[in-house]
């Protein structure tokens, strides 16, 4: 399940990459610059998160294997 979310993280990086070079020349206005920070952050935060969490799993598996030897 962590790989799949991983691959539909780069896919969403890729699409949103794509989205910001087929609305150039961007609209002016206040709203670009928050959706250019959340179309980057968004998929970097969400890696994040699914990387420490399985960081997470890997300690916890590695207690319980110490624990039964």
């Amino acid at each position: 399940m962590n790989r799949v979310a991983v691959v539909c993280n780069l896919v969403l990086v890729g699409f949103s990459c794509w989205a910001a070079v087929a609305q150039y020349p961007y609209p002016e206005g206040n709203g670009v610059i928050p959706f250019g920070l959340l179309m980057v952050f968004t998929p970097i935060i969400s890696l994040v998160v699914l990387f420490r969490s399985r960081k997470r799993k890997m300690q916890e598996q590695q207690r319980t294997i110490a624990h039964q030897q």
